[in-house]
């Protein structure tokens, strides 16, 4: 389905678009179908573990990409950060966090912190540290084809929005350092699934775009929300469709972020690159670009390798401009469990800990990816390898993200332990 769609976008759309105005001005060329097969025919292949150690001599941002690798083992290296964590003290501290600086941030720049209906915990976790989070985002909202007609959809997921804990988290708080925060209510409006024709209509005329910007916008000054962020896995090639949420965002005097995915080494050409981020840069108040997921089940390893996390932000602003704060690094809150014998499963904070109180496995820190894992089998003889987060692996992030002068968004606060929250 994806790489049907994709062709035709290439072949129908992207074989010359150029949509004209103050802000926008993006043209891809014909080859990009063949090209955009061929990657995602690709993207099956195993990932090569010397993605990290050979350096591209064709690369103009491998030396940067060097430098800050180099500097974030230092950084890991001169800190007070445990780098050998006892599972014991895992469990034991994991609820405990710094409660006079629960509202005051560590970053400077823009803190958007996912919120899911299915972990209730990040609901409650956006409340005690609210004054560290520039944006919240609960993902309520889904556009759909409504059925009747190619290129009309319909919006649903109103029924989940909570106005009562929305007055709670967005009410001005003030922090440890009489500063007042005031968190802005994002909420994520996914669009998905659509038919092909649904998708070239929406890339191909205007009208169908201007619809839906019309709907979402509708529905955020109807709730009051301060904005909403996008999630649309083909928002690079319909920029028709982008220009008019922007115009609508901007006129409502409403943000706009837009969800982007990474870069990843298994496939030849992303769906959105440096290209598309100068072309949407000024259509957008931010991007909130996907730096997880790295491994699947077919190549089970770390979640975000952090070399894997510079290689994207340089990709998309080599400079070290403004522009760059306006991306968003994608840090997970959850883990994953991946077993030859019984396959993969996400770990959640609850998860881990039970895991960690019932097994006190060894847990080893990969100085490779900048993440921790630990292995155990089961009685049946199942091995079991887990990669999760942990105040280390974050640090180490926050950090390297601090020097790009890059923002932060979190996937999510439920999945999380409370602790984690500390670092930002």
């Amino acid at each position: 389905m994806r790489i049907t769609l994709l062709a035709l976008l290439a072949a129908k759309t992207l074989a010359h678009v150029s949509v004209a105005s103050k802000a926008l001005s993006l043209s891809v060329h014909s080859t990009t179908a063949a090209v955009l097969l061929l990657s995602y025919a690709q993207s099956v292949a195993a990932v090569k573990d010397d993605y990290f150690d050979d350096e591209d001599e064709d690369d103009p941002f491998a030396e940067m990409e060097r430098e800050m690798d180099e500097s974030h083992h230092e950084d890991i290296e001169n800190s007070h950060l445990v780098i050998d964590l006892d599972p014991r003290e895992v469990v034991k501290d994991h609820e405990l966090y710094d409660q006079k600086n629960a509202h005051s941030r560590g970053l400077d720049t823009p803190v958007l912190a996912y919120i899911t209906p299915w972990n209730n915990h990040g609901y409650d976790v956006a409340k005690f540290f609210r004054g560290k989070f520039t944006h919240l985002s609960p993902v309520w909202y889904h556009v759909k084809p409504n059925g009747r007609a190619v290129g009309q959809f319909d919006l649903t997921g109103a029924h989940d929005v909570d106005q009562g804990w929305i007055k709670e988290v967005t009410a001005p708080v003030e922090t440890a350092h009489g500063e007042t925060m005031t968190p802005k209510m994002v909420p994520r409006f996914i669009i998905e699934g659509f038919a092909k024709e649904d998708l070239i209509a929406l890339s191909e005329q205007k009208e169908h775009g201007d619809a839906i910007a019309k709907m979402i916008v509708a529905e955020c000054k109807k709730q009051k929300h301060d904005g909403f962020v996008l999630e649309f896995v083909y928002s690079a090639y319909t920029p028709l469709f982008v220009s008019a949420l922007s115009t609508a965002a901007k006129k409502a005097k409403l943000q706009f972020f837009l969800v982007i995915p990474p870069s990843h080494p298994a496939i030849q050409n992303t769906l959105f690159g440096p290209e598309h981020f100068n072309a949407y840069k000024n259509l957008v108040d931010g991007f909130s670009l996907m730096t997880y997921d790295y491994s699947t089940f077919e190549n089970p390893g770390p979640n975000s390798p952090l070399p894997w996390v510079i290689k994207n932000v340089l990709r998309l602003c080599p400079d070290a401009s403004k522009d760059r704060s306006k991306i968003l690094v994608g840090l997970n809150m959850y883990g994953n469990n991946y077993s030859p014998e019984e396959g993969h499963a996400t770990v959640l904070g609850r998860d881990y800990v039970k895991a960690l109180a019932l097994l006190e496995p060894a847990i080893v820190w990969d100085d490779k990816f900048a993440e921790h894992r630990f292995s155990y089998k089961t009685q049946s003889g199942a091995r079991h390898d887990v990669w999760y987060p942990s105040v280390t692996s974050i640090q180490a992030r926050v950090e390297v993200i601090r020097e790009l002068g890059a923002g932060v968004s979190l996937w999510e606060i439920g999945q999380g332990l409370d602790y984690f929250y500390d670092l930002f």
